[in-house]
């Protein structure tokens, strides 16, 4: 048992740390001036091996006795930021950054301790000049607070040459997550808030992007510092991050999600605080035994989110959450609430859910997939729901895959040998499952823990749906998330069959019964069999998305999904010809972008290879054109918009699920202030216009239209809403917003 002494114990990492450390079943010291309070360590007090003191670091003769007998140092404390710094001046800054380091490094020294570890911050670096990530080397000064962290970090580096005292400096990334005292004035944890409470952030238009940790993987990475070799570590900086480098806008998406009426103001100056135009390379900390980054930007997001929705951080405006206690302001918030619709929608209980919830088959084929597979398999062996059946069929494979398989032995069934693709190794699963739910994950994906329970929870919950689908993150090759599959939507139809596949195979779970209507896979579909099973599925029974993060999707050079170029796009337009009624409709032309500025990429790097990365302007210019215009393709093709408005012309496709005789719009009409707005709506029904126009004046409206005897029995219905006019939304005092609008749509049903 080790006696370890944390400086600034009661803070952001120290209260987590402060538990790690006593679950090794090490002796604790924390020394702290509880600036912030105390309430993070208090269940410590009750171990006889947690000690407490209130000090001031300043104080070297105060502070000394408690050094006597201690192991190793773990220096935390400090006026943290640069706003802070320069709330309290130079003087005290470094008095409490620089002159307080020497004093706890002379007495660690002095009492023969053996390891130093020293927190400093990544923007005490140098910024990077080329592009390129930046390591180690030699700092630039960049502010107050960097200044005074560059002065502590040079004092410790030249004392620990020649020390019995070995220090080690880590440069920890931007700080997020939940710890026992979470900061909000971090940024991923401010965006978080500000979204959840104002509903309105401000962001900097040509804003660079940083790196991030979570804080409990700097609790991870500080505990490696203290358990590795000496030799590794002496005297050594080493920048510790891992869990991404985004910009606020990248984040703010990250958080739409859980909170999707946020509106986002563009500044064109820079904001304030600690968020650095630096991008940061941590691979000197790859040969140190034991760390790696595990939680990423969204988990963090997630899990604050949660924790300020549900009360568990009653005041989270409150000083002690803050990085100085300094006389910072504290901004007048409204009261946090949680999402109306998300705080509507109830779901069966976890102990319901694990007590009555169905057997769940999950398929994996697999082929030549050895260096991802034990990722795919642990990610379902790792969830917490306990019925689950893993089925790999694998292809033959002639890598390490059966090497992986074998250690699994017992925890999952498994089968190798030949078969005729993709399509037909999930089918062969299909018909060897068990389960009463079905789902495949590709051999380079993975599951996010609880993804299994939330969805057999939302099937339960509603048995007249037939198959979820959720939100999902796109990864590289190094499980790093790159962000938010942004595609994913709430269900419609329509959308589906011509505009683009939004929903992500990976989040997917469906009943086996599916399958006593419909055929499997399509197993001469190569590219896109599961698109083709989403739409025959949705075109026979209700499908339902839910709003949680339940799995991820690779992308890297290799993966499929960047494969097959003309071919696949010839695969996809038949599918989308073969399921619905247009000859070229939108996706034809996103997905045909698509192929084309894969195309060209290629091209560019082909011809011109000193530029054929992702630096190159060309490439970015290349890069941007298909994204802007399959963003407005996907954005108004259908004439609905997510907030309810329609254009003048709106499509739409509707299951009959009976002999149905009528469709029925609810809907309202704006009162303009500034003018008089009328309209008049007429319907086309499967192609046929039924009727005239309907006048419509300001208010709510209901109308009815009469379906054709010889329609009634049709499976789905294709109704297309014609209005007469448009409106500018700066009518009704909503600026920036380009759209033409004729009324917003409440309803619109067959029955």
């Amino acid at each position: 048992m080790a006696t370890v002494l944390i400086t600034g114990g009661a803070g952001y990492i120290g209260s987590m740390l402060a538990g790690a450390l006593l679950q090794r079943g090490d002796r604790v010291i924390c020394l702290d001036d509880l600036l912030h309070g105390g309430d993070a360590i208090l269940p410590y007090l009750a171990d006889d091996r947690y000690c407490f003191y209130k000090v001031n670091l300043c104080d070297r003769d105060r502070i000394a006795p408690y050094f006597r007998g201690v192991d190793h140092v773990i220096h935390l404390a400090a006026i943290v930021g640069s706003t802070a710094c320069e709330q309290v001046g130079g003087a005290v800054a470094w008095s409490y950054n620089v002159e307080a380091t020497t004093h706890v490094f002379e007495l660690a020294e002095a009492c023969g301790v053996e390891r130093f570890v020293f927190t400093s911050t990544y923007n005490a670096g140098r910024r990077s000049e080329d592009g390129q990530p930046v390591g180690e080397s030699p700092p630039l000064l960049q502010s107050l607070y960097a200044e005074t962290k560059i002065g502590a970090e040079r004092y410790v580096l030249e004392k620990g040459r020649d020390s019995r005292c070995a220090p080690v400096v880590l440069r920890l990334a931007t700080l997020f997550g939940i710890s026992p005292r979470t900061r909000f004035d971090t940024i991923v944890n401010q965006l978080v808030l500000d979204a959840a409470v104002k509903r309105r952030l401000s962001i900097y238009r040509n804003e660079q992007a940083c790196s991030f940790i979570h804080v409990r993987d700097a609790v991870r990475a500080i505990i490696c510092a203290l358990e590795a070799d000496e030799s590794l570590v002496r005297n050594q900086v080493f920048n510790v991050g891992g869990a991404g480098t985004y910009t606020r806008g990248e984040i703010i998406e990250m958080i739409r999600p859980y909170i999707p009426d946020i509106e986002v103001e563009y500044t064109d100056r820079p904001l304030d605080g600690d968020m650095q135009e630096t991008q940061v390379s941590f691979e000197k900390l790859d040969p140190i035994p034991g760390y790696r980054a595990s939680i990423s930007v969204p988990e963090g997001i997630q899990e604050v989110h949660e924790a300020i929705t549900s009360g568990l951080i009653s005041e989270p405006f409150s000083p002690k959450h803050r990085g100085g206690s300094f006389s910072l302001p504290s901004p007048d918030y409204p009261a946090v609430t949680y999402p109306a619709r998300i705080a509507a929608r109830t779901t069966a209980s976890r102990i319901e859910v694990i007590r009555a919830g169905p057997l769940v088959s999950i398929i994996t084929p697999s082929y030549n997939q050895g260096r991802f597979i034990e990722e795919t398999i642990l990610s379902v062996l790792n969830q917490n729901y306990p019925h689950i059946e893993h089925l790999v069929v694998d292809g033959g494979s002639t890598d390490n895959t059966l090497e992986v398989l074998k250690r699994y032995d017992g925890r999952l069934t498994w089968l190798s040998e030949p078969d005729r693709g993709q399509s037909d190794a999930i089918n062969k699963g299909f018909r060897m499952a068990k389960g009463e739910v079905l789902a495949w994950l590709n051999s380079d994906d993975t599951y996010l823990p609880g993804a299994v329970q939330k969805a057999v929870a939302s099937l339960m919950e509603h048995p007249e749906v037939m198959l979820v689908y959720g939100e999902g993150y796109q990864t590289d090759e190094r499980s790093r998330v790159k962000g938010r599959f942004q595609w994913t939507q709430p269900f419609d139809l329509w959308k589906l069959v011509y505009l683009s596949d939004y929903i992500l195979q990976q989040t997917t779970f469906f009943r086996r019964e599916v399958f006593d209507t419909i055929d499997r896979l399509d197993e001469t579909l190569h590219w896109g069999m599961d698109w083709d099973l989403w739409i025959r599925i949705g075109k026979k029974f209700r499908v339902e998305y839910i709003p949680e993060y339940l799995a991820n999707l690779r992308q890297y050079p290799e993966a499929k999904t960047y494969s097959g170029g003309l071919e696949r796009f010839r695969e996809l337009v038949a599918l989308m010809r073969r399921h619905g009624r247009m000859r070229y409709p939108p996706a034809y032309l996103i997905y045909g972008l698509e192929t084309v500025w894969k195309g060209l990429n290629a091209l560019v790097k082909r011809l011109f290879p000193g530029v054929g990365d992702s630096r190159s302007v060309l490439l970015r210019f290349i890069s941007s054109l298909p994204g802007r215009v399959v963003g407005r393709i996907a954005l108004h093709a259908q004439g609905y918009y997510p907030d309810g408005w329609a254009s003048r012309e709106a499509h739409f496709l509707l299951v009959n699920s009976g002999q149905a005789s009528c469709l029925r719009l609810e809907g309202e009409l704006p009162n303009l202030p500034r003018r008089s707005f009328r309209t008049a709506i007429h319907i086309q029904l499967n192609g046929q216009r039924l009727g005239g126009p309907t006048a419509l004046v300001p208010g709510a409206f209901e109308l009815e239209w009469k379906i054709p005897e010889e329609m009634r029995s049709s499976a789905l219905f294709e109704v297309t809403l014609l209005s007469t006019s448009q409106f500018d939304p700066a009518d009704l005092g909503i600026k920036n917003d380009r759209r033409r609008l004729s009324y917003r749509l409440r309803e619109l049903a067959v029955e």
